[in-house]
């Protein structure tokens, strides 16, 4: 068996754990709620819209967004405590919270590789691109060295291949490192 298990911050447990890559939370939302509402011009902003959080591990209720600075370098850096006023929707289910999103129902915090398609399509828009949330890693996990399968030994080495395991995250078409974008379900 090979799990794939997405994790902010580190794993703990009796399993063997090959990391594959890293992916990016980013904010997003439906075209139609951001012509509604608006787009958030800073997190400040952020914290006033409807928000929907897919809880990866413990969400703090306050949670820090740093700037990137691709934009504006003087602001490279900075970070930011954002205090949601309105959290809509709340879930461990990505699924739920990216089917909010595209109802329109807010502005959703989740890992690039659960919204990439949507996107790419133009049914979910990135919001406050400059800004990061944090990363998730992911990783390939087997319960043991011992006697593998032939069968997903080769699975496992597809999935090394594919991802590096470097910090760049192949989900998101704005990172110039990425090699190529490789589609996983949510």
């Amino acid at each position: 068996d090979i799990s794939i298990v997405v994790r902010a911050g580190g794993l703990d447990g009796d399993f063997i754990a090959h990391p594959l890559a890293t992916s990016q939370v980013v904010l997003c939302a439906a075209p139609q709620y951001l012509r509604r509402h608006g787009q958030p011009k800073d997190p400040v902003g952020l914290a006033r819209h409807a928000l929907l959080i897919a809880s990866l591990g413990r969400m703090p209720r306050a949670f820090a967004m740093t700037n990137a600075g691709n934009l504006d370098a003087r602001q490279r850096g900075t970070t930011v405590e954002v205090v949601p006023e309105r959290v809509v929707l709340s879930s461990h289910n990505a699924e739920l919270i990216r089917a909010g999103a595209l109802a329109g129902m807010g502005i959703a915090a989740l890992p690039s590789f659960a919204v990439q398609g949507d996107l790419e399509q133009g049914r979910l828009q990135r919001v406050l691109g400059d800004w990061r949330l944090f990363d998730v890693s992911v990783f390939a996990c087997l319960p043991s060295r011992k006697q593998v399968p032939a069968v997903v030994r080769a699975v496992l080495d597809f999935l090394r291949a594919e991802f590096p395991g470097s910090d760049c995250d192949p989900w998101l078409p704005m990172e110039a490192a990425a090699p190529h974008h490789l589609r996983l379900a949510a």
